[in-house]
């Protein structure tokens, strides 16, 4: 759930340091518009708050399991392998907006 949350700020820092360079630099062009910087900061948060929905119906079916009598370990489902997954490329995705496009 931590990294959800991380994907959520990285949604907050893309607008804070876009909006900071603009600041700075006032007289650069930057490869980015205003509305994009809110576009893509607003589309982390929402995909952040999608996989963190995600990972708290995972923690629930793995609590409701556990409380079960006859409990057995559950294999990594495939709502694991979403948020991974998801965690992964919003992160790459992240670094690169950061990196190239600010």
């Amino acid at each position: 759930m931590g990294h959800c949350l991380t994907v959520i700020g990285i949604g907050l820092a893309v607008d804070q340091i876009f909006r900071s360079f603009q600041q700075r630099f006032p007289d650069r062009d930057p490869f980015m518009t205003e509305k994009v910087a809110e576009i893509t900061s607003l589309t982390f948060v929402g995909f952040g708050l999608f996989l963190l929905a995600i990972a708290l119906i995972q923690h629930r079916v793995v609590i409701k399991s556990v409380l079960r009598e006859d409990y057995t370990a559950l294999p990594i489902s495939t709502l694991n392998r979403v948020v991974v997954t998801g965690i992964v490329v919003t992160g790459v995705l992240g670094f690169f907006i950061i990196v190239f496009l600010l």
